[in-house]
C-alpha cells in the first residue's frame, strides 16, 4: 500500500471532481454543490499543508533514529541494502514536510523489520537503546494522533444523535 500525504490526497480528489464529475452532473444544483465541495476541500488541503509544520519535530526524530540504525547496521553483511536505502532516504530532498514524513516513516518501518531480522548480528546494548528510542517515538506519535482523533470521534455523528 502506498501512503499519500493528506493534502496531496485532497488535491487528487479535488482534481477528479473538478475535471470529471462536475460536467457530468445532470442539474445545475448538483453542479453547484460539487463546486462548493471542491472549494471546501481546497481550503482543507491548504490548511493541512500549513499545519504540516507540526511534523518537523517528528521528522527530526525519525532522522536521528534512522542515523542511529544506519550506524548500528554498518558493517553487517546483510545490512548493505538497508544502509543504501536509509542513506537515500536521509539524503533526499522532499517538496513538503508531509511528504518527508511519509518517506521517513516508511524507511523507519523497513529499518525496524531489518533490525529484528539481524538482531543476533548486532551489538545487543546499542540495539536495545535504539529499540527504546523507536518505541518512545512511536508511542509519542500514537499519543499525538489520539489527541486529534479522540475529540473527532466524540462528536454527535459518532454518538448516534
Amino acid at each position: 500500500m502506498r501512503v499519500v500525504p493528506f493534502n496531496l490526497l485532497l488535491q487528487r480528489i479535488i482534481a477528479t471532481i473538478d475535471r470529471g464529475l462536475v460536467k457530468e452532473l445532470p442539474t445545475s444544483y448538483l453542479r453547484s454543490e460539487a463546486i462548493a465541495a471542491v472549494s471546501l476541500l481546497g481550503n482543507l488541503a491548504e490548511r493541512a499543508e500549513e499545519r504540516a509544520d507540526l511534523l518537523a519535530p517528528a521528522n527530526r526524530e525519525m532522522r536521528r533514529l534512522l542515523a542511529d540504525a544506519l550506524d548500528l547496521v554498518s558493517g553487517v553483511a546483510e545490512g548493505e541494502k538497508l544502509v543504501n536505502s536509509v542513506r537515500e532516504c536521509l539524503g533526499a530532498g522532499y517538496p513538503s514536510l508531509a511528504e518527508e514524513n511519509v518517506a521517513l516513516r516508511r524507511c523507519l518501518y523497513d529499518a525496524i523489520e531489518s533490525l529484528y531480522q539481524w538482531q543476533d548480528s548486532l551489538n545487543a546494548g546499542r540495539l536495545a537503546a535504539l529499540r527504546l528510542g523507536i518505541r518512545t517515538h512511536l508511542r509519542g506519535q500514537l499519543d499525538q494522533d489520539m489527541a486529534i482523533y479522540h475529540p473527532v470521534r466524540a462528536g454527535r455523528m459518532f454518538r448516534g444523535g
